[in-house]
């Protein structure tokens, strides 16, 4: 039982170390380091309720926030 449970946390730390190298090396971070979002402004509305624009790649989007979700609206035109 004892042994079962060492082999168990060994495995564990094992994985752990495994995967902290592959994210040094970069083949399990998917994330694109040219790619930038950005919040340029935001409106509450209520509670919980939110109106932002955002801006991704140099395009400009309009989208709503609650507790609960992430809707996109739109794309547009904006000027800084």
């Amino acid at each position: 039982m004892f042994f079962g449970l060492l082999l168990v946390v060994g495995l564990v730390y094992l994985t752990a170390f495994i995967y902290q190298k592959l994210l040094k090396v970069n083949l399990v971070s998917t994330a694109d380091k040219n790619n930038k979002a950005e919040i340029i402004s935001t409106t509450q509305l209520g509670q919980n309720k939110n109106l932002h624009v955002i801006k991704v790649n140099d395009e400009y989007m309009l989208i709503g926030s609650t507790q609960n979700s992430i809707t996109y609206i739109k794309d547009i035109d904006y000027v800084e």
